[in-house]
């Protein structure tokens, strides 16, 4: 038989293994179908009868191994040629094909089938494992290349498994067999090989071939075991590729782990574990199946194991334990079901109550049941099911009644988990649903509740209350009855092993229980642990009394005698030694007295007492019983336990004999035992840890004479010593329990040594800060590193790392650290190169300098680059790379770049494996420099692209083109393709290339351009600027030449055309290397001048001064350039440094002359120099700063050196020194020249290094700043307001707040002195009122304050007629008017001056320069010519700034965005939600629609500046829409009409009491177009009246003169202004408060449209009310037809002051004719509040929201205000929650939000809202100040800054009252200082009840809130006198009802005024009689009390008022 096999083998041709390789399409498919046939016979004649096969087994040998010889044949090509059996493995596309497909499927089933069959035979069983290979190789094959295929042929052998459970469970009838029916195939005939797939359909017929037959039981459980098994080996595939058979299979486990035998048991247990392990789980149903099953299996494990075999038994235990471990990993990840788990705990804790857990034999399904029971412990199933903690309970007591017997371990986990959770009070108890497989509750009791529930619904939650207190008593009980006081039961088993030692003890017996101390070590070990972990949350806790303790130790000791007498001394002493460990693991929270201690010390050193007398310090107790005791047992003592008593001896107190445990040491040094001779090295770093001094003389003693020991475990721990010997000596390393406690060894050898310092690698060098030792302390340790162990060395490499943490080494100790680094680089074994590549990045932080650090990584990267060229091996080459990127993630910038070229040349020019490797440690570097890979390109791209340049020249081959290179190098930089990484990076690839000027570089220029798709001509021409700067720079004159030939080569054009062609760049790039390369560019500059045909000047640039005068025609354009390079943020920070230092050379090379008139530019350009901090560049900045106020005359200097000084200050905190040199030079040297200017330098503050800029200051300014009178120091004030510069303002305004402060009484006087105001007051208040348009929302901020402080000045005291009295000659018909052009560039000229940033600054340069040009303004000689008068009209500061700019050549770059896409209208939209973006967007859509040339190229030019310069647009926005208007087209026409309508019609929806938020521009916006609209309807009267002089002034001399009003641009405009409604105008006037103008607009209407007025009296009114004109409102009820409407009458009655009339009648009939109107009721709680009845208010809103809560939004204000004017504080809490504080919503809120901030006391949150609520006033305020009047028009908003302030300054002196300790008196003066300023600053203002009410509220509020802080008199007498002022202000304006009200409140104070008070109320009201008698009843109060001179002028005051007529 073997013959015939070997016959039809070699019967093969073997060539035909080539075609299935290597040959075509139809050669492969020929011989796969050979070699199948092959196959076929073989297994067909040989194989297919497994019967046969059987008796041919039991044959002679050689006959058996021909089967043998076959299947290894068939293996051998699955391997070799899996195409044979998957058809079109190697070609994808064949398996397109469906025959192909059916032809594998057929041939696949086929093959499994008799595979599966031999397998399966019991008689084979020679054959089963190389069967069972074959169905894993070819499933494998399968899913390697179709997945399709083996999703089939996995689910035939699921399929085959579920029938054969079914097979199994059938009893055939007699006579029959079972059947198979599964992988059946067409193949039944070698013919039917080729034609097995039927015609008719895609899928295979029924087979042909025979079914497998199952002969017996024992035939089909083998059969499962053969396809369980394959599904194991592929359990990962089903688990994640085939999710829909998993149920099936995860059912079909679980009936073979239920109803197999023990062997197909195992199998489905190990199929189990692996799909658990690969994160599968059961669905829920099967969940409690699989669980029934492992429970029933491991009750038969219990059951079965003494009468099974121990291999079979432990093997299914060991397979069961899997499971059971699988099943803790799936806990711990939260992907059991609930109901699951607390099913799994309940039998879990029956079986341990039953006591099965102690029948396993097995260690491993012992020890898997425990750490099941601790994972669910520590679940915290108390939360899922409430009977949990009582089944915990009854675990624990079973696991403590079994502490002490047989089988232990493992019950520490237990107890502590449960004692923790006891102790730290985790576990609450909650009422949750009964939880699926927990319990059944009683249906009667459901039934019952349910019943309740429906018929009284209203019961349902006291029901649930009491079931829920009810199931919570029971639990509780249940829990006392099982002691669930787990910590005293522990003690109480504790107290009793012990008791049962001293017992035995007692008793003399020769035998001791082991398990008993055992037990005692456990119990120990649970509370030690338990003690640790709740140290914190239950610290006085008393773990063991001082009894148990004194007991513990005495009962130690006689163990110990005991031990040495009795039997098992070895177990029974290394025990008695956990017992100690386990003391140990707390002594810093246990105190333990110094005899314990000693006793404890004994006991661990008896294996040396008996060796040496002396004992050194350690005392002996009983010396000779312990001397005799010590002998006895060290025979039986092994190394282990040696080992655990020295390193228990350790862990003692540095106290308790340190000499003796010393001693210790030195004799372990000595012993036989390695593993003892390894401990004393670690018992040496504890003992050191735990000493606070240690010589170090004697650590290095000890180890050095442990260095001879050859050793591997000695090495080893001296390696690790190595380590933490750094730790320990430097005092960072302490001795720290672990976070996870395993009680596999000893308790305190868990104690390890850590150092924080150490354990964030990235961290070292912070570390590195703190400590100072010595390399020579570790260099006992350094021939470790030579040590022939690779494991040694490996251990010394790791450890080194913590020692670079904590040394301090100079160059010379780093290179020789270096040197043994270098070495272990190169070590043969990879896991210690590895381990070194990772240290060595830790050596350069070591350095004692920076240059230290440097110089070593610089040393260390040359060694690594020359290790790199000298390998001749590759894995020596990645471990360079490694070693590279490790430097790289912690280098200094200036080794990143050799460290980035390194590992770049590596990618280029290594193999596949070094370039992977360097690919990789790219990003890491770049990981652990925080930067993307393309910013870490960009920060070193120059010399990146030079070394690329370099590489591609000199390393380009046919395999490594140039183009392929600069591709990998893209793709590891991240580039989205090679072309925009060439774009990007052209500038610095291309100079490196001409430079080389060689046939290699012209090649490589020549792919470049193809890439790109452009020609060499235009890249060189597009890239010179560039090349020629870096060829000027780098080549000396012959390179020079020959390079600038080449590249006139190769762009075919001449060098004067390449330089001319983008002339100013040249100079521009070429200076940026003036501060590196001065001479070169000199050079460059005269070459640059020869090809200039323009230049005229002297070519000798020998000289600076000629040099200065060629560049300074260029010198803004150069300046402009450096802008660029310094705002690019491409540009890496080195390039930027280059740019400021290459400036500060400009600016010494230009000179004073140059310089001064570009002087406001230069400066713009050092400002951005300031926004960088890194490394040197501030102090690159100062030296600029230094070098520009010495090139800049000191006469320009002057008005500029506040803002210089403002600039630098910012500065001081870095660079003190050279601030103060800048400040010493400006200030100091130059006091004569500048002293004029020093007036304005307050803001320099008072610093040790400005003491000299102080001592001149003072000399020049103390006295004005003494001496001035307030008027004066105001006026120096307002010249800072109004400066130009930002800060400059910003720090005037700053010190104008506090003058206004410190100064309020000179200011009353100011103001109330005399008649007219002082004029000062007015330029003030002007001057303020103009800052509230501020950019700056700091500098409006503060202008705001100031406002506040000045208070609501009564605006008929200022002369205010205007804001600017500039403003009537600012107004001009046309453009080309001349006046216009001056204003137009003086307004420039500010935006100019005021930019803030160097964009806005070129935008107002290109602006100015396009105006001189368009209007011909130069200065000249000739005065007559235009632009010479023009010229003249500027000042000189103005000249100054155009002089530069007459023949500058700014040019406008191309635009990005289209005005044409944008929506219209424009306002509200995207490009419009701000009002800068609308303004600035609606200019720009404008000016493309003008047509007038002159006017478009002007607007045009200024477009830019709008951006930056708001004013601007604003200033010239009339002018682009009145000639839009005069010029478009009707559409055009229309789109304006729109815009203004849209910012119209939104304001006109807005209501009286709605509030701005900072965000809300409507008034801005509508402010703008009145302005707008009066420049025009201006424009049409004077364009009227000229027309008409037109006419009157042609007298006779025309019969027919034509009518003025036919003029077209005068009708276009009017008609224009006729589409803009004036009902709309005045409605949105009214809105915004501009009354006066709503008024203008609402008689215009009236008078337009012939409308009748009865009509519109209603509005009317409410002009009038507002503009309170009390009689205008009574004219308008006077010509009322008819009834009034109550809108009207209610507007008519609060005028007058008739409030509680309005509140209770009028509104009450409003309400009831529209009770859906939410403003009627706003209306009447306005009424109330003004009634000074927010008691009332809050009620009624209170009752209002609860009958209609939506309306919360509209009326949340008015419960705000209500409740602060209460000063109900709990309310206002519960209205303002701390999370809606995050912004105001207006004006009540935020005073109610401040209140509350000021009830807390909480500072910051005071200044926040302050801040808020601050900035919300601004925005109507900075629109009133755009028009004439704005002062009177935003009283209201000045009212309310007057408020704030007084807030702000009362809630001052509470906060600070509030930290002080004599808490009254301080309060009393307090309030006193604030009373008084507050009447003082009251008198000021507009003498109205509009105005002062509001004021007198918040002075009562903040009162009542001092009051709540400190009771005193003095606030209830100031409380009095407000209300006092409430009535007398009321009472005079006629608010008699207001007035009332505030006198009954005013009564309840008893103020002797009140009569007084209450007479003239009543006198007023008509009521003389009451008058008279309240009077006279005063007198009589008066005359007993006439005893102070108060009372007496009172008195006398009121015999006047009675004597009144």
């Amino acid at each position: 038989m073997a013959s015939d096999v070997q016959a039809a083998i070699t019967s093969l041709d073997f060539h035909i293994f080539d075609s299935i390789n290597n040959g075509t399409g139809e050669e492969r498919a020929k011989a796969v179908l050979t070699v199948r046939l092959v196959i076929y016979r073989l297994v067909s004649s040989f194989l297919q009868d497994s019967e046969k096969v059987a008796v041919q087994l039991l044959k002679a040998d050689t006959t058996a191994q021909s089967e043998i010889q076959i299947l290894k044949f068939i293996q051998h090509i699955m391997d070799d040629y899996g195409v044979v059996f998957i058809e079109g493995s190697l070609n994808p596309n064949a398996l397109n094909s469906n025959k192909d497909f059916q032809l594998s499927h057929e041939f696949g089933l086929w093959l499994m089938k008799n595979l599966v069959q031999l397998a399966g035979e019991p008689d084979c069983e020679s054959l089963h494992a190389a069967c069972q290979r074959m169905l894993s190789s070819f499933l494998s094959l399968a899913r390697a290349h179709h997945l399709p295929l083996f999703s089939l042929l996995i689910g035939e052998v699921t399929s085959a498994i579920a029938d054969l459970i079914q097979i199994s469970e059938q009893v055939p009838p007699v006579g029959e067999v079972q059947k198979l029916k599964r992988f059946r195939n067409s193949i039944a005939t070698e013919a039917e090989f080729s034609t097995c797939v039927p015609e008719a359909s895609g899928s295979s017929a029924p087979g042909h071939s025979t079914d497998i037959t199952v002969k017996s039981l024992q035939h089909c459980e083998l059969l499962q075991s053969v396809l369980t098994q394959l599904c194991g080996q592929f359990a990962f595939e089903l688990v994640h590729f085939s999710t829909n058979k998993l149920s099936a299979v995860w059912s079909l486990l679980c009936a073979q782990v239920e109803l197999g035998e023990l062997p197909l048991k195992k199998v489905s247990l190990d199929v189990i574990a692996l799909l658990l392990q690969h994160g599968s789980l059961p669905p829920l149903p099967l969940q409690h199946y699989l669980l029934s099953c492992l429970l029933a299996s491991f009750d038969l494990s219990c059951e079965l194991n003494h009468r099974l075999e121990p291999q079979w038994a432990t093997a299914f235990d060991v397979s069961l334990a899997e499971v059971f471990n699988m099943l803790c990993n799936s806990i711990d990840t939260a992907q059991l079901e609930h109901s699951f788990l607390s099913s799994l705990f309940s039998e879990l804790q029956s079986r341990i109550a039953q006591q099965k857990f102690w029948m396993c034999d097995t260690a491993s399904l012992y020890n898997a049941l425990y750490q099941l029971v601790v994972t669910l412990y520590r679940y915290r199933l108390a939360k899922l099911f409430p009977c949990y903690t009582t089944k915990r309970n009854l675990i624990n007591k079973v696991l403590v009644s079994r502490v002490g017997t047989t089988r232990q371990h493992q019950v520490q986990d237990c107890l502590v988990e449960s004692i923790c959770a006891e102790l730290l009070a985790r576990e609450v108890v909650t009422v949750h649903p009964p939880l699926e497989g927990t319990e059944v509750v009683d249906q009667n009791r459901n039934r019952e509740k349910e019943e309740v529930n429906k018929r009284h619904p209203e019961k349902r939650r006291k029901l649930l209350a009491k079931s829920a207190e009810e199931e919570y008593n029971s639990s509780e009980d249940q829990e006392k009855e099982n002691n669930s006081n787990l910590f005293d039961l522990v003690q109480g088993r504790l107290k009793k092993l012990m008791d049962d030692l001293h017992f035995t003890l007692e008793q003399k017996e020769q035998s001791i229980s082991v398990e008993v101390i055992e037990g005692m070590c456990v119990l120990l070990e649970t509370l030690m642990v338990c003690a640790a972990t709740c140290a914190t949350t239950v610290p006085n806790k008393l773990w063991l009394s001082n009894t148990s303790i004194v007991d513990l130790g005495r009962l130690l000791t006689l163990l110990v005698h005991h031990a040495a007498v009795g039997g098992d001394t070895a177990n029974v002493y290394s025990l008695i030694i956990r017992g100690v460990g386990a003391l140990l693991y707390i002594t810093d929270l246990l105190e333990f007295d110094a005899e314990f201690l000693t006793s404890l010390a004994c006991i661990a050193s008896l294996p040396w007492i008996a060796n040496d007398s002396s004992w050194v310090d350690l005392k002996l107790m009983n010396s000779q019983e312990m001397i005799a005791t010590s002998a006895k047992i060290r025979p039986y003592l092994d190394a282990t336990v040696q080992s655990d008593c020295l390193l228990v001896l350790s862990l003692l107190p540095g106290g308790v004999a340190p000499g003796w445990k010393t001693h210790c040491l030195r004799l372990a040094l000595n012993d036989k035992s390695a593993a003892v001779r390894s401990v004393v090295s670690r018992a040496l770093l504890n003992i050191v840890c735990n000493q606070s001094c240690t010589s170090h003389l004697l650590v290095t003693d000890l180890l050095r004479s442990q260095m001879e020991d050859e050793s591997k475990e000695v090495q080893l721990a001296l390696a690790r010593t190595m380590g933490l010997l750094g730790c320990v000596l430097s005092r960072c390393a302490k001795l720290s329990r672990p976070a996870v406690v395993k009680f596999d060894s000893l308790l305190c050898f868990q104690l390890d040594i850590t150092c924080d310092k150490c354990e964030n690698s990235l961290d070292r060098h912070a570390a590195n800060e703190h400590v100072k030792l010595s390399l020579s302390l570790f260099d006992l340790f350094f021939p470790l590193s030579a040590c022939p162990e690779a494991e040694v060395r490996k251990a010394f490499v790791k450890y080194l790392s913590r020692v670079f943490a904590h040394v301090r080494l100079t160059l010379a100790e780093s290179k020789k650290c270096m040197d043994v680094c270098l070495t272990l680089i190169q070590d043969p074994e990879k896991a210690v190169r590895v381990e070194c590549s990772k240290v060595m990045a830790f050596l350069p932080l070591c350095g004692e300098s920076a240059l230290c650090r440097y110089d070593t990584e610089r040393e260390i990267l040359q060694q690594l680059n020359r290790l790199y060229k000298d390998a001749d091996k590759k894995h020596l080459q990645s471990t360079v790379v490694c070693t590279m990127g490790s430097l790289g993630k912690l280098a200094t910038e200036k080794s990143l770049l050799q460290v980035t070229l390194g590992l770049l040349e590596s990618i280029l020019l290594g193999d596949t494996q070094v370039e992977a490797a360097a690919q990789l440690q790219m990003r890491e570097v770049a990981k652990g420099q925080k930067v993307i890979m393309i910013k870490l390109f960009s920060k070193l791209k120059r010399d990146t692209c030079l070394f690329l340049c370099d590489l591609m020249h000199a390393e380009a081959t046919a395999a490594a083109t140039p183009l392929m290179m600069l591709e990998k190098v893209q793709a590891v930089f991240g580039y989205k393709s090679l072309q925009v990484f060439l774009t990007e990076n052209c500038e610095y690839l291309l100079p490196v290339l001409m430079r080389k000027a060689s046939p290699t570089a012209a090649v490589i220029l020549k792919e470049v351009a193809n890439k790109l798709l452009t020609s060499r001509k235009h890249l060189i021409i597009s890239n010179f600027k560039y090349i020629f700067s870096y060829l000027i720079i780098s080549c000396n004159k012959s390179e020079l030449e020959n390079a600038l030939r080449f590249a006139q080569n190769e762009s075919q054009v001449s060098l004067g055309s390449l330089v001319r062609l983008d002339y100013q760049r040249m100079h521009n790039n070429l200076l940026l290397y003036i501060s590196t390369h001065y001479k070169r560019v000199f050079e460059g500059l005269e070459l640059l001048a020869e090809k200039d045909l323009a230049y005229a000047g002297p070519r000798d640039f020998s000289s600076e001064a000629n040099m200065a005068s060629f560049l300074q025609p260029r010198l803004l354009g150069i300046l402009a350039f450096f802008d660029a390079e310094l705002l690019t943020n491409s540009k890496d920070l080195q390039e930027k440094i280059l740019t400021l230092k290459s400036l500060t050379a400009i600016m010494k090379l230009m000179g004073l002359k140059h310089i001064t008139p570009v002087r406001m530019k230069v400066m713009a350009t050092l400002r951005i120099a300031l926004q960088y901090k890194q490394d040197d560049f501030p102090l690159l900045s100062c030296k600029a700063w230094l070098q520009f106020v010495h090139s800049v005359d000191m006469c320009a200097l002057g008005p500029m050196l506040g803002q210089i000084v403002v600039i630098l200050l910012p500065l001081l905190e870095q660079q003190a020194k050279e601030v103060a040199e800048i400040f010493d030079f400006l200030i100091v040297q130059h006091q004569k020249e500048l002293a004029e200017h020093f007036h304005d330098l307050y803001f320099i503050p008072d610093i040790p290094e400005l003491a000299n800029v102080q001592t001149v200051l003072k000399q020049h300014t103390e006295d004005f700043w003494k001496n001035a009178d307030f008027a004066t120091l105001v006026q120096r004030c307002l010249r800072g307001v109004s400066h130009e510069n930002v800060d400059v303002r910003i720090h005037a305004l700053t010190r104008l707040r506090a003058l206004l402060q410190a100064n309020q009484t000179n200011f009353h006087e100011m103001v109330r002195g005399n008649e007219a105001v002082d004029v000062v007051i007015s330029q003030l208040v002007s001057g303020l009122l103009t800052g509230c348009r501020e950019s700056s929302s700091k500098a409006r901020g503060l202008v705001g304050e100031c406002l506040g402080v000045l208070g609501a000045i009564d605006p008929g005291r200022l002369d205010l007629m205007t804001n600017n009295p500039k403003e009537e000659t600012r107004f001009h018909v046309s453009i080309d008017d001349d006046n216009f052009a001056v204003d137009l560039v003086n307004e420039l000229a500010r935006a100019f001056l005021a930019a803030s940033d160097t964009r806005g600054q070129a935008c107002s340069s290109y602006a100015i320069q396009e105006t001189l040009l368009l209007y011909g303004i130069k200065d000249t000689e000739d005065t007559s010519l235009p632009g010479g008068k023009l010229w003249n009209r500027f000042p000189e500061y103005v000249q100054e700034i155009l002089s530069p700019l007459v023949y500058s050549k700014y040019i406008k770059t191309a635009s990005t965005s289209s005005s044409a896409a944008i929506k219209r209208p424009i306002y509200r939209s995207r490009k419009g939600n701000t009002f800068n973006d609308w303004v600035y967007n609606w200019a720009s859509c404008m000016i493309p629609q003008v047509k007038d040339k002159k006017a478009h190229t002007l607007f045009e030019a200024c477009e830019r500046i709008f951006k930056y310069d708001l004013q601007m647009c604003l200033y010239l926005l009339p002018y682009i829409l009145h000639y839009v208007v005069l010029d478009c087209s009707e559409e055009t026409t229309r789109e304006v009409v729109d815009e203004v309508l849209a910012v119209l019609k939104h304001t006109e929806k807005s209501n009286g009491r709605e509030q701005h938020d900072s965000s809300d521009f409507r008034h801005l916006s509508t402010q703008t177009l009145y302005s707008i609209l009066d420049h025009l309807a201006k424009w049409s009267r004077l364009r009227l009246a000229s027309q008409s002089q037109q006419r009157h002034t042609a007298g006779k001399k025309s019969k027919a003169q034509p009518n003025p009003r036919a003029d077209p641009a005068f009708k276009t405009i009017s008609q224009f202004l006729a589409e803009i409604p004036q009902d709309v105008l005045s409605l949105s006037s009214f809105n915004c408060q501009a009354y006066t103008r709503s008024l203008m607009h609402f008689e215009a209407y009236i008078k337009d449209k012939q409308e009748n007025i009865q009509d519109h009296l209603s509005f009317l009114q409410k002009i009038y009310v507002a503009l309170d004109d009390s009689d205008s409102v009574a004219g308008v009820m006077a010509i009322i037809q008819g009834e009034p409407p109550v809108d009207v009458q209610i507007l008519a009655q609060e005028t007058v002051g008739q409030l509680h009339d309005t509140s209770t009648a009028c509104y009450e009939r409003a309400i009831q004719q529209q009770p859906y109107e939410i403003s009627h009721h706003q209306a009447k709680l306005r009424s109330l509040l003004k009634l000074n009845q927010p008691q009332s208010a809050l009620l009624y809103v209170t009752g209002l929201l609860t009958q209609r809560p939506e309306w919360k939004r509209g009326l949340h204000e008015y419960q705000v205000e209500s409740a602060w004017k209460l000063a109900s504080w709990d309310s206002l809490e519960s209205l303002l929650p701390a999370a809606d504080n995050a912004k105001s919503h207006g004006w009540s809120l935020g005073i109610g939000r401040i209140l509350l901030a000021a009830r807390h006391s909480n500072e910051s949150e005071v200044s926040h809202q302050l801040a808020l609520l601050r900035n919300e006033q601004m925005g109507p305020l900075s629109a009133a100040s755009m028009e004439g009047g704005s002062y009177q028009r935003g009283y209201e908003y000045i009212v309310r800054l007057h408020m704030l302030n007084e807030l702000e300054q009362a809630v001052r002196a509470l906060l600070r009252t509030d930290t002080t300790a004599v808490r009254s008196s301080q309060l009393s003066a307090d309030l006193s200082a604030v009373t008084n300023q507050w009447q003082a600053r009251l008198q000021l203002t507009q003498a109205s009840f509009r105005t002062r009410e509001p004021i007198l509220n918040l002075h009562r509020t903040i009162l009542q809130l001092a009051e709540d802080h400190f009771r005193s008199d003095v606030v209830k007498d100031e409380l009095g006198k407000t209300w006092l002022r409430s009535a007398k202000v009321a009472r005079k304006d006629g608010h008699l009802q207001a007035a009332y009200s505030s006198l009954l409140n005013a009564s309840e104070f008893q103020h002797l005024h009140v009569c007084k008070e209450r007479a003239k109320w009543h006198w007023q009201k008509g009521e003389q009689e009451e008058a008279i008698m309240t009077l006279k009843k005063t007198l009589l109060q008066l005359k007993p009390q006439l005893s102070q001179a108060s009372e007496k002028r009172l008195y006398a005051r009121v015999l006047l008022l009675q004597g009144k007529p």
